[in-house]
């Protein structure tokens, strides 16, 4: 897994994204998410929401905030051309580990 970076999201990052992000959930079921979906505030949201990037290009992510006294997953997908790599398992290991320091 060359070239693999995982990243907290920043407003900022993904209003500069916003249209790659609105890509990857283009195939979703009943998607409704737009813009102003991915850029509320929401708590911890941009200290608990991360992309997975390959060279230079986003292939997934997870957009969450805190519950009360656990995390809630809003929105968890990775690229239709990179399903069924390990990308979905490398995401969810990532974020169990960064929301528990």
């Amino acid at each position: 897994m060359d070239n693999l970076t995982i990243q907290n999201l920043s407003k900022e990052f993904l209003q500069t994204h916003i249209t790659e992000f609105l890509d990857i959930i283009s195939d979703g079921l009943n998607e409704y998410w737009g813009e102003k979906e991915f850029l509320y505030d929401l708590p911890e949201k941009w200290n608990s929401s991360i992309a997975l990037i390959i060279q230079n290009s986003i292939v997934g992510f997870i957009i969450s905030s805190r519950k009360a006294d656990c995390f809630h997953i809003h929105k968890f997908f990775i690229h239709r051309l990179h399903r069924k790599s390990g990308y979905g398992s490398l995401l969810i290991r990532e974020f169990q580990k960064r929301i528990k320091q």
